[in-house]
């Protein structure tokens, strides 16, 4: 320690206060580091001289000293490692960016400290004076922290509260891939997916599908996810004339003839027909003021319950006997068979896997739910045992 406090004078002489400060550090002179970096402005080179090797009473010099300057995220750093974990959460709140949220949130999680996720719930929750302006998404972090908790039931209520929002907002994407990292993040904690988030995804993809299967030329197919999502459409706000729109379309070259009138002639209601596109007006129109006596839906394909085999549509999500949810398949939007059941390589997600490789191979080799890039000859052998039943609620 000497040899490194003389070192230390040698450099400071010599106007290097780097090095001066390394040998301070060395020699465990906390109190003349810390002048010296506060004196020369290389406190920020202090902390990371310290690492995690330091005494508390170094960490919470530099603590005070970055949270008088305002740089809470500096100050949050080093009260962590100074073991104040109250003060911690407290700066790494104010700071507000994304980053530190997250910091604070796994501070929280760690600790199990019912006063920390306190604070840290009335912050995400809006509700705390902490709040910064780094416009972070409160709500995923509010995720997040229950899954560090272990708390996966308000974890997945959470998720499903944030992709509802986004969806009614119309910002589908962030809605998909809000459920999808949670129905990831609960499969990887092995734990049951609940069955409203289940079917909430499967909604959603289902409307996700239809632009790939209407590049495919599978128009019956379309217009089958398209009703689906039309009987929902209370859950698609931002876009109820436009969908109701692309569902008669398509539901008319589908050969869903009765869906396609029954669906126009809603479409003929005062409020949505002033909203209907220029492009498409006079077609719907004419379908639902001259409608065809005769329209009819072409039969809807079989596709048994993969669970107790009782008979059903193929676009059933709901078994009528067994009253199981039967799981997508993230392809076409069908009932997963037993037969030709397997799963997405990366994200797990079941299928049939003729429909998978079909629309992966169509698709530069992307799985249609999470569009990672997967490799078709790795899918598991289909058939290969029963799929899982989803959770229920």
């Amino acid at each position: 320690q000497e040899a490194c406090s003389m070192a230390a004078a040698y450099c400071r002489a010599a106007g290097d206060a780097t090095r001066a400060l390394e040998f301070l550090v060395l020699a465990r002179r906390g109190a003349d580091a810390f002048e010296l970096a506060r004196e020369t402005g290389n406190v920020e080179t202090l902390a990371r001289l310290l690492g995690d090797d330091g005494v508390p009473e170094e960490y919470r010099r530099v603590a005070s000293y970055f949270e008088t300057a305002g740089s809470f995220s500096k100050a949050a750093d080093a009260h962590r490692r100074a073991g104040r974990l109250d003060h911690a959460v407290r700066c790494y709140l104010k700071a507000g960016d994304d980053d530190s949220v997250g910091a604070a949130v796994a501070v929280a999680g760690d600790s199990r400290d019912d006063a920390l996720v306190a604070r840290v719930v009335d912050f995400l929750s809006g509700d705390s004076s902490d709040a910064g302006n780094g416009g972070v998404s409160h709500s995923a972090w509010l995720f997040k922290l229950h899954v560090a908790l272990g708390d996966y039931d308000a974890a997945a209520k959470t998720s499903g509260v944030i992709a509802q929002q986004e969806q009614e907002m119309g910002n589908y994407k962030l809605a998909h891939a809000q459920l999808l990292a949670s129905h990831v993040e609960l499969m990887k904690e092995r734990k049951s997916v609940p069955g409203g988030l289940n079917r909430q995804l499967a909604l959603l993809h289902s409307y996700v599908l239809v632009k790939s299967l209407v590049s495919r030329n599978d128009h019956e197919g379309a217009a089958r996810l398209l009703r689906r999502v039309a009987a929902n459409i209370s859950k698609f706000p931002a876009h109820v004339v436009p969908i109701l729109t692309s569902a008669v379309v398509e539901c008319a070259r589908g050969g869903l003839k009765k869906t396609s009138l029954e669906l126009a002639q809603r479409l003929m209601k005062p409020e949505l027909r002033a909203k209907i596109g220029d492009a498409y007006k006079r077609k719907i129109e004419t379908i639902a003021r001259k409608p065809d006596p005769n329209a009819a839906d072409k039969p809807e394909p079989g596709s048994p319950c993969p669970f107790c085999d009782a008979p059903g549509g193929a676009y059933e999500m709901t078994c009528e006997v067994c009253r199981a949810d039967v799981p997508l398949c993230v392809a076409s939007g069908r009932r997963v068979t037993r037969e030709e059941w397997t799963r997405c390589p990366a994200c797990r997600f079941p299928c049939n896997a003729n429909a998978f490789k079909t629309a992966a191979l169509a698709e530069n080799g992307e799985c249609p739910m999470c569009r990672a890039r997967v490799d078709v000859d790795a899918l598991e052998r289909p058939g290969s045992g029963a799929p899982e039943r989803p959770g229920r609620g």
